[in-house]
């Protein structure tokens, strides 16, 4: 599928909407739906890459993801990419546990959990320093 192919999304640069369509195919018009419902869910989840929110919620939804680790680390390159982004503070795994949520049946405290399980899971992978 091809970028121009997409619709657009208040938000979704050209190049994320590419990154997208490379990597999802005809199911990132998916991901772009999810994009457009929620202004949240078009942020990048690291600032100046183009995953966005909404593959968190789709990866939750229909890829069978069940941790901020799947998206981060399995789902999205970010684990390798973005690493000191993602070590910094807990900010960046709250937002894609959050956008999983809904899906998961979550509960805040349950957030919290899902954050603090990432942090432990990405010391012990090396990614985040001990």
């Amino acid at each position: 599928m091809c970028s121009s192919d997409l619709p657009g999304v208040e938000g979704v640069s050209e190049s994320q909407r590419a990154a997208l369509a490379s990597r999802y195919g005809f199911a990132a018009a998916q991901v772009l739906a999810l994009a457009g419902q929620d202004p949240e869910l078009a942020q990048p989840i690291v600032p100046d890459m183009p995953d966005l929110i909404a593959e968190a919620a789709f990866a939750a939804a229909n890829e069978q993801a069940l941790s901020v680790g799947d998206v981060l680390l399995r789902r999205t390159r970010l684990g390798l990419l973005a690493a000191s982004e993602l070590c910094r503070s807990d900010e960046v795994p709250r937002r894609v546990a959050a956008a999983m949520a809904p899906t998961l049946g979550w509960s805040a405290k349950q957030v919290d959990v899902a954050v603090e399980d990432f942090m432990e899971e990405a010391r012990s992978e090396g990614i985040c320093a001990q």
